[in-house]
């Protein structure tokens, strides 16, 4: 089964109007950006969700978090699907969906501090190599 049709009713119901930069939300938009706006929160969820025919890719510039107590894991599809890694440092991270939806999951450990992030995507079609 195709991941675009497989998403969950409740994944679709809880979509709202919402900026981008809000825990939870499933961004329809064909490019854009995720930053970890409020930092109060320990775990976000970000699903990014493009038409059936294109891909979702996704480019981190910069990461520095601290490694040990927070770290952004890029998942192939929903948060069940496979999952790219858990990454707390880096350059030039870039990824390409199998399908038309990538979800990013935010965690840090209670207590400490949150460092600033943005992650950039946006909608790739069939046979585009950018």
């Amino acid at each position: 089964m195709k991941l675009g049709s497989a998403i969950p009713w409740a994944l679709l119901l809880s979509t709202g109007e919402a900026g981008p930069d809000e825990c939870g939300r499933v961004i329809k938009d064909t490019s854009g950006s995720i930053s970890n706006t409020d930092r109060q929160k320990n775990l976000c969820t970000w699903t990014i969700l493009m038409k059936p025919d294109q891909k979702v890719r996704m480019a981190i510039p910069y990461l520095n978090l601290a490694c040990g107590k927070e770290y952004v894991e890029v998942f192939d599809g929903l948060l069940s699907g496979p999952s790219y890694g858990k990454l707390c440092a880096g350059a030039a991270i870039v990824f390409l969906s199998t399908s038309n939806t990538m979800t990013i999951k935010y965690n840090r450990i209670s207590g400490n501090s949150s460092s600033p992030f943005l992650i950039y995507f946006y909608g790739s079609s069939p046979g585009s190599e950018y």
